[in-house]
């Protein structure tokens, strides 16, 4: 008679982790375990108030002057799957995607931004819980670590997590997907905030053009100075807009036509292409801020779509990929600029691109 194989545990389930009464759960159930929470260090709790104040910005209904668009929570159990219930450090969902705040315990929405606030189980921020959230796919994951006084930026893609953002003490950084506020690092460490105002999207003083690379790229633009009339920097403001998705329109449709019709020349400069979608960014958040206002409101995700049509595009023009994605991503990224009526403003704006273009850049063909 042989002795029986010693049965194998079983997974603990979200019943299990709400059987532990209120006030001793610090737990969370990661893969199948029960794991309590490491102790919060002072270091912590600082860093996560900190930055709960940086994102409040974005709690509130979008269209007003302050960016909003967004719901977000500290300490709130989210449930992932069977085997999944976790208490992340700060966490934020999209209004456009969750249309009312999120209840319950646990919280069944999936996040579309998490941060977790490294302390003594690191361990599970940097590679458990991590899995689980790019397997759920979560746009946004950022990862603070108080002792290094550091903040990792990731962005969600089918292989696995990219780090498109590392930034440290002394950095002020704009971090997706909050790209429209600045981060100052040394804050969410501690420091008071700069007294210095954070400098806006730069802009030309009276809408005037670079004339050899299609719009100027925003560190070469004219700052307008504090003693201008309010009423004339608006209307700088505007005709800065303007001009810039005039611009930025019309090379899109430009470029969008040649990659459907395979022409091996495109006559759009790469880097005027560059300079003006990098613009473009700023426009929107300027709209963002309630500064501007458009056909549709902006949002951060309209930001994300326009950098990713910027990146693509400035491989198509250096000889890189003609991506698949191009055309789409360009509707899509009409569609924000200029709502449903995008077809006519497109043509109307392709074509006095081309006239510009043709002005400040006579050779160039476009």
């Amino acid at each position: 008679m042989t002795a029986s194989a010693p049965k194998a545990a079983r997974p603990a389930t979200l019943e299990d982790l709400l059987a532990i009464p209120e006030e001793e759960r610090r737990h969370e159930l990661i893969e199948g375990s029960i794991v309590e929470k490491g102790a919060a260090t002072g270091e912590h709790g600082a860093v996560q108030r900190k930055l709960s104040a940086y994102v409040d910005p974005y709690d509130q209904r979008p269209g007003g002057r302050r960016p909003g668009g967004w719901w977000f929570a500290t300490e709130v159990d989210i449930h992932f799957d069977a085997a999944n219930t976790v208490r992340p450090d700060v966490v934020g969902w999209r209004r456009d995607s969750a249309s009312e705040r999120p209840r319950g315990i646990p919280i069944m929405a999936r996040p579309d931004w998490i941060c977790e606030i490294l302390s003594t189980n690191k361990r599970n921020d940097l590679i458990k819980k991590k899995r689980v959230y790019h397997r759920h796919q979560v746009p946004h994951y950022w990862i603070i670590d108080p002792e290094e006084e550091t903040v990792a930026v990731h962005r969600w893609t089918q292989e696995g997590y990219v780090e498109i953002l590392a930034a440290e003490r002394g950095e002020q950084v704009r971090a997706e997907p909050f790209e429209a506020t600045p981060l100052q690092v040394d804050v969410l460490f501690g420091d008071d905030e700069d007294d210095a105002p954070v400098q806006d999207p730069p802009r030309p003083s009276h809408g005037r053009l670079d004339q050899t690379a299609g719009m100027p790229h925003p560190d070469q633009l004219l700052t307008i100075e504090e003693e201008e009339d309010p009423l004339e920097e608006e209307e700088d403001l505007l005709d800065w807009a303007t001009m810039t998705v005039v611009y930025a329109v019309g090379y899109i449709r430009t470029l969008a036509d040649a990659i459907e019709r395979g022409d091996a020349d495109v006559q759009v400069d790469p880097v005027a292409w560059e300079n003006t979608l990098t613009a473009v960014e700023g426009v929107m958040a300027e709209q963002i801020r309630g500064r501007l206002h458009g056909p549709t409101p902006i949002t951060a995700e309209d930001v994300e779509r326009i950098q990713q049509l910027r990146s693509l595009g400035s491989a198509a023009l250096s000889g890189g990929e003609r991506s698949p994605e191009f055309c789409p991503l360009a509707l899509r990224c009409m569609e924000s600029l200029f709502g449903q009526d995008w077809k006519r403003a497109a043509r109307e704006a392709a074509s006095c691109a081309r006239a510009l273009n043709q002005e400040f850049h006579p050779r160039s063909g476009t």
